[in-house]
């Protein structure tokens, strides 16, 4: 049963038409966070500005949680994924 609902929610996450969306998402949130830096803009719009930024970051989790389980992936424990962290922080501040 898992392995049906999976290989559907894999099929759902390659469509065509479901890239196309993330894209369009990808580049309007792209466009909002270009508009945040200006501050006349913030003053007018920026709650809009800052509700689609809580939109868009739900998309993208939603996104990425349906690709992982579709793709079958295990999710780390709580301990790898601070090792990560601690990993990527390290190697970030040895280059700067």
């Amino acid at each position: 049963m898992l392995i049906t609902i999976r290989s559907k929610v894999f099929t759902f996450t390659e469509r065509a038409w479901f890239k196309r969306v993330v894209i369009t998402v990808i580049v309007a949130n792209s466009v909002t966070l270009g508009l945040e830096t200006y501050p006349n803009v913030m003053a007018q719009y920026g709650q809009i500005l800052l509700q689609l930024d809580r939109w868009f970051l739900t998309f993208f989790v939603v996104e990425l949680v349906l690709k992982l389980f579709g793709q079958g992936q295990v999710c780390p424990s709580a301990v790898e994924l601070v090792r990560l962290c601690d990993c990527s922080d390290e190697s970030l501040t040895n280059v700067w």
